[in-house]
């Protein structure tokens, strides 16, 4: 019994982890497209909001990727960041081929009568 509440425990914890890194992502990506053109409080944000597009990437989160290098590519170029500008970019280049290929995965698949809220790869980005 003990093993069955450690393991809920577990479970519940790595949700609530999630909950919180979403709620994150969220909040940064929220006010890097509302202060993009104030530099002085992107430099000063850049820390957390570079963690938040690297966790986006690595969840394979494409639209926010894409939504963090919209917003934060001239901030990056101007301010002379150009390693995280290249980097931001070739994940923005990924993240759109990615984005693509399963939107069409998902098109051809409703089109042949195949449920894609089963699909998990494709669930986050065919919306």
């Amino acid at each position: 019994m003990e093993k069955v509440k450690n393991r809920d425990t577990q479970f519940e914890l790595v949700v609530f982890s999630q909950q919180v890194l979403d709620k994150a992502i969220a909040t940064r990506l929220s006010f890097a497209q509302r202060e993009s053109n104030n530099y002085q409080a992107l430099e000063y944000e850049l820390p957390n909001l570079w963690e938040v597009a690297q966790k986006s990437y690595q969840r394979k989160a494409w639209k926010i990727v894409l939504s963090f290098q919209d917003a934060l590519r001239p901030f990056l170029d101007r301010r002379g960041y150009w390693s995280r500008s290249l980097m931001l970019n070739g994940w923005a280049v990924y993240c759109d081929k990615e984005f693509r290929h399963l939107n069409n995965v998902c098109k051809k698949s409703k089109s042949q009568g195949v449920s894609t809220s089963k699909m998990i790869c494709v669930a986050p980005t065919c919306k």
